[in-house]
C-alpha cells in the first residue's frame, strides 16, 4: 500500500511541477528524493521484526550457491531489457523509436503486475506441499494458477489491443501514433510472462530447480539479442517488440517442456479455451467500437466497460467453471446478508 501511495504521489508531483524539457533537473531530483523517502519510511517498521541472533550462528555464505542461481536469471532479464533500448539507439540513431518503445513497455509492465501477482502469492504454498511430497496438491494449485493467468491475462492483453487506437491519442498526446502499433504486439507479453512466472517462480523455484530457471532465462536473453540484431535495423521499435515476444515465448516453452512429465501441458492450455473464445469476441466488439468512437478518456472508459461486460457475458453463456463458482459465492453472500436482516 505504501508503495502504491508513493507512486501515486510521484505522478502527482510530475503533473504539478514538470511542464517543459527545462524541468529535467527538477524531475530527476524529485524522483530520487521521493524514492529515498519511500525507502527510508520502510525502516520505521523494521524494529518490530528484528530479533537478536547469536553471532556464532551467522553463516553468510551458506546459501551462496542458491543466491547466485537466483541472481543470474535476474541479471539476464535486466541485461536483455536494457539491450532492447541500447540496440534501438545504436541502429536507429534516433531517440524517437526508443521513446515509442519505452512508453508502450510502461503500459505493458503495469498490466503485467496484475497477472504476475499470483506467483508471489502461490509460491510459498507450493514449497510447503513440495516439502510434504503432496504432488496432487501441487498439481491442483498449479492448474488454478494457470487458469488465473488465462482468466485475467487474456482479457487484459486483448482488451489493450482493442482500446489502443482510442487510448493512445489522448493518453500520450500527439506524436506517439506508433505506440498504437506497439500496443497491438506487446500486450501478449502479459499472458506469456504470466505463464513463465507460474512455471518458473511458482513451480521451479519452490521445487529447488533453479538451474532450469536460469538456463531458460539465459536462452531467452540470447534469442532476444539475436532477434534484435536482425529485426531492429529493419523494423525499429516494432522489431524490438517482436524480439521481446519471441524471447518470452522461448522462455515459457522451455520451462513447460522441462515439466511436461509432471504436469499435463495440453490440459494446462485446455483450461484457457473458454477465456480465449470470450476474449476474441470481446476484441471484435472493441474494434467495432473503436472505429465508431473518437479518441477520448470518456470513450476509452466506455470501451473498457463494454469489454468487461462482453467478456464476462460470454463466460456466463459458456457456463465457465470459475465464473459459475464466483456467481454462486456472490449469491450465497447476498442471501446470507438478507437473512441477517
Amino acid at each position: 500500500m505504501q508503495k502504491c501511495v508513493a507512486k501515486a504521489y510521484k505522478y502527482h508531483i510530475c503533473f504539478l511541477f514538470i511542464k517543459s524539457p527545462e524541468d529535467l533537473i527538477k524531475y530527476a531530483v524529485g524522483i530520487v528524493t521521493l524514492n529515498l523517502i519511500s525507502n527510508l519510511m520502510m525502516w520505521l517498521y523494521i524494529p518490530g521484526y528484528i530479533v537478536k541472533v547469536d553471532k556464532s550462528q551467522i553463516r553468510p555464505f551458506r546459501d551462496i550457491k542458491v543466491i547466485l542461481s537466483l541472481f543470474i536469471p535476474t541479471i539476464a532479464i535486466q541485461i536483455y531489457t536494457i539491450f532492447d533500448k541500447t540496440m534501438l539507439g545504436l541502429f536507429t540513431e534516433s531517440s524517437y523509436e526508443n521513446g515509442y518503445y519505452e512508453q508502450a513497455m510502461k503500459v505493458v509492465r503495469m498490466l503485467q503486475l496484475i497477472v504476475t501477482s499470483i506467483a508471489t502469492v502461490m509460491a510459498p504454498r507450493i514449497g510447503y506441499y513440495f516439502a510434504r511430497s503432496e504432488d496432487d496438491k501441487i498439481r491442483e494449485y498449479m492448474i488454478k494458477a494457470y487458469r488465473f493467468v488465462w482468466f485475467i491475462g487474456i482479457p487484459i492483453a486483448l482488451g489493450m489491443i482493442g482500446i489502443s487506437d482510442n487510448m493512445v491519442p489522448w493518453f500520450f498526446g500527439t506524436g506517439y501514433e506508433k505506440v498504437k502499433l506497439l500496443l497491438k504486439i506487446l500486450p501478449v507479453l502479459t499472458i506469456i510472462i504470466g505463464v513463465s512466472n507460474v512455471t518458473g517462480i511458482q513451480y521451479l523455484l519452490p521445487t529447488q530447480r533453479q538451474k532450469i530457471l536460469t538456463k531458460t532465462v539465459v536462452a531467452g536473453a540470447i534469442v532476444n539479442f539475436v532477434a534484435n540484431l536482425f529485426l531492429i535495423p529493419r523494423l525499429y521499435s516494432v522489431g524490438a517488440a517482436v524480439a521481446s515476444v519471441m524471447a518470452e515465448i522461448v522462455i515459457s516453452a522451455l520451462q513447460l517442456w522441462h515439466i511436461k512429465e509432471e504436469l499435463n501441458i495440453s490440459g494446462i492450455f485446455g483450461t484457457g479455451k473458454n477465456y480465449l473464445v470470450a476474449g476474441i469476441m470481446m476484441l471484435l466488439i472493441l474494434r467495432i467500437e473503436s472505429s465508431c468512437l473518437s479518441a477520448s478518456l470518456v470513450h476509452t472508459i466506455i470501451m473498457i466497460a463494454t469489454g468487461v461486460a462482453v467478456y464476462l457475458g460470454f463466460l456466463i453463456m459458456m457456463r465457465d467453471e470459475d465464473i459459475m463458482n464466483y456467481l454462486r459465492k456472490i449469491k450465497t453472500i447476498i442471501s446470507v446478508k438478507y437473512r441477517g436482516k
